[in-house]
């Protein structure tokens, strides 16, 4: 799909208005508080402390597969996801689509402290999932994702239901 100047311009506008838009909030608090660092602290009192970018996700990967994976694991995931986005399927959904899941992805590795929420975190990355529908013309495939969509939701449901706090106590559901 070939755009044209005036859609790649409309399309940088939109990105530079977004990205200001983000730090926007940060702006507001450090107005309202005279204290610059208003809102990545009340972000990161969530956390139990402060704001390192891309580091809780280094931590996780070492907690989740060991010392030496855990290290590289959050490249591992960054390399997949480019993968994805540069795959057939994904690119017909369009650059913008792809710049949104490449933007929102960029903001959840510097700013998400992965737990049991990075599930919900994920689904505005939903572009992705349509563009399983598009691997083949084949209806019987394109009805097979639709149905398997569905039963991953029922499973979903399931899973929250029967999410029980944690035996030392906390707020931990999926």
């Amino acid at each position: 799909m070939q755009h044209s100047n005036p859609e790649l311009w409309s399309l940088a506008g939109l990105t530079a208005v977004s990205g200001i838009s983000a730090l926007l909030w940060p702006a507001i608090a450090w107005a309202a508080t005279g204290d610059i660092q208003a809102y990545t602290r009340t972000e990161s009192v969530w956390r139990g402390g402060d704001l390192v970018p891309f580091k809780p996700w280094f931590d996780s990967g070492i907690l989740l597969f060991g010392p030496a994976l855990g290290v590289v694991a959050p490249f591992v995931f960054v390399a997949a996801f480019a993968l994805v986005l540069m795959s057939r399927p994904v690119r017909a959904l369009g650059p913008e689509l792809r710049l949104w899941c490449a933007c929102y992805l960029g903001y959840l590795l510097l700013f998400l402290h992965p737990q049991t929420s990075t599930f919900r975190m994920l689904l505005p990355l939903f572009p992705l999932a349509l563009s399983a529908a598009l691997i083949s013309r084949s209806r019987a495939y394109r009805g097979t994702v639709v149905v398997m969509f569905l039963l991953l939701q029922i499973v979903w449901i399931v899973w929250l239901w029967a999410w029980a706090p944690l035996p030392g106590g906390g707020d931990y559901p999926p």
